[in-house]
């Protein structure tokens, strides 16, 4: 692993706002995306919100009415879709149980992008907080997490992006879709060098 503690933190708090951000507090977003730029200096435009953010981010992920760009990955990655419903309970139960969210929530579980940010924060978070980055540990979250982020991320996530683009009214969600669209594509370019590297 060539990531540094403070780069682990870093995407562990960019992370954590995007999950923010799809639980419906938009200023998470454009923290997100702030802290992407500084990331990845450049290539990053931050975005602002405005009086159609609300609205707009309303018909792309909660509704009432047919979502535009569903933040599930059931609607988009329906490939073995039992195996990645239980993939994504446990992922839920390790959010409930780092205290990212409430066991008593009743919503149709089925893959929110909520929780598996969540999850992957929480990941960034405690293989920074070892002792050491060259344990066995430390290999296995690391592992855990491109294993994560290429399984169950990048397999549906793009498309979500990209309904986001299409559909969006407002510059302030095509903005913070641009932006994690760039982190996302770091992370992949990342974990394909290190694969390259071993």
């Amino acid at each position: 692993m060539c990531e540094s503690r403070e780069a682990l933190l870093q995407k562990a708090e960019i992370y954590r706002e995007l999950s923010e951000y799809y639980s419906g507090v938009l200023r998470s977003g454009k923290a997100a995306a702030q802290h992407i730029g500084a990331l990845l200096p450049g290539r990053v435009v931050v975005p602002k919100i405005d009086v159609d953010s609300a609205y707009d981010y309303n018909q792309l992920f909660i509704g009432p009415c047919t979502l535009l760009a569903p933040p599930f990955e059931a609607f988009y990655h329906k490939v073995n879709s039992q195996m990645i419903e239980a993939e994504n309970l446990l992922v839920r139960r390790a959010c409930v149980e780092a205290g990212m969210a409430s066991a008593e929530e009743d919503d149709d579980f089925d893959g929110h992008v909520f929780y598996s940010f969540a999850f992957m924060s929480k990941l960034l978070e405690n293989l920074a907080g070892l002792p050491s980055l060259k344990t066995k540990e430390a290999t296995g979250l690391w592992q855990t997490y491109q294993w994560f982020l290429k399984e169950h991320i990048l397999a549906w996530f793009y498309d979500h992006l990209r309904d986001v683009r299409r559909y969006s009214v407002s510059s302030f969600c095509k903005d913070v879709a641009a932006a994690l669209n760039t982190f996302l594509l770091s992370e992949q370019e990342l974990i394909a060098l290190e694969a390259c590297e071993a």
